[in-house]
């Protein structure tokens, strides 16, 4: 199995799964529901970072994910476009995303200040001891309710 169809396994295997999250800071409470959709894929793995590839640009995000795990859409695929860079760094966090979610070590934060530069809008930043790499939610986006 390549790491493309891994991911996309370790993300369907979420989907019939929802965590409710409780964080508190200085007596404030806040309680969201983090939730998995197959489009959801497309943008977590960075398929949309792959410009030069009119299948992952073009085509409906949930069938994308169904052809990669049929094994239609592949690693060597990805590997293939001048953009792999830009999106080779959350594949492999992916394929662990259900032990980060299970994990007791994520911590929540967001600094403004920190990423001014990002594109994302985001109410917190998740991060754990994976490589200290952050995973960001986005504020709004799908996946948090």
């Amino acid at each position: 199995m390549d790491l493309l169809q891994q991911c996309a396994l370790e993300f369907n295997h979420l989907i019939s799964y929802q965590y409710h999250i409780i964080i508190g800071r200085k007596r404030k409470i806040l309680e969201f529901t983090l939730s998995f959709d197959r489009a959801d894929f497309h943008h977590l793995a960075g398929l949309h970072k792959l410009r030069d590839n009119v299948r992952f640009q073009t085509g409906k995000r949930s069938d994308i994910m169904k052809a990669i795990l049929d094994g239609q859409l592949t690693f060597s695929h990805v590997q293939q476009s001048a953009f792999y860079d830009e999106m080779k760094l959350r594949l492999l966090p992916l394929t662990q995303l259900e032990q980060f979610l299970d994990s007791n070590e994520i911590i929540f934060r967001y600094n403004t200040k920190a990423n001014i530069f990002s594109a994302i809008h985001a109410d917190y930043l998740l991060q754990n001891d994976f490589k200290g790499m952050p995973h960001v939610f986005p504020k709004g986006g799908n996946g948090l309710h």
